[in-house]
């Protein structure tokens, strides 16, 4: 009788202890899952956040690229820059707004001759590209294949970081100078933090 009673007792305990072991196991199995569907949440997260610095960088960089190809135009319209005053007058108004960017120089034959604003960036005006040899290749290789280069971020002779949107400008299909739209580097990555 005591038999009987012991091999019940083992059989509970067997059915208790496979009981437990297949309740650890889901258990286990619900915490993958959870684990598994949370990073998926952050990935998902990331993802989205990712894309909306995306999206914000390109805002950003397309605005100065809309810009100085307008002003190639302008500029093409007008035969170069015959009259400095309206380029600056037309460049103030285009201007009215822009955060990003620092300044726009205007290099016939290479050379900075208008820059607009002035204020603060005096030490880039009369830049020659040909005599500086961090930003001469870039120009060079955009004056052969004449496709717009953007570069950066590259030490200004100003002082501060950049972002530089160069286009080669061409009257009667030939090479007169480039148009540079430099983009402050440190407010454009800025929002990466």
């Amino acid at each position: 009788m005591n038999g009987g009673r012991d091999r019940r007792v083992r059989g509970l305990f067997a059915r208790l202890s496979l009981l437990a072991l297949l309740g650890a196991l889901v258990i286990e199995v619900l915490v993958w899952q959870l684990r598994t569907l949370e990073g998926e949440g952050i990935q998902h997260d990331l993802v989205v956040r990712a894309s909306d610095v995306r999206s914000a960088l390109e805002t950003r960089l397309r605005d100065g690229i809309y810009l100085t190809r307008a002003l190639v135009f302008f500029l093409d319209s007008q035969q170069g820059m015959p009259n400095p005053q309206a380029v600056e007058r037309w460049l103030a108004s285009m201007l009215a707004g822009a955060t990003d960017i620092r300044n726009i120089g205007i290099a016939p034959d290479n050379r900075i001759a208008l820059i607009y604003p002035l204020a603060g960036n005096e030490a880039a005006l009369g830049l020659d590209y040909r005599q500086t040899p961090a930003q001469w290749p870039a120009v060079e290789q955009m004056m052969q294949t004449g496709a717009p280069v953007l570069a950066g971020p590259l030490a200004l002779v100003q002082g501060g970081q950049a972002f530089l949107y160069r286009v080669p400008v061409f009257m009667e299909d030939r090479y007169w100078g480039l148009v540079s739209t430099v983009m402050n580097a440190d407010l454009i990555l800025g929002m990466l933090d």
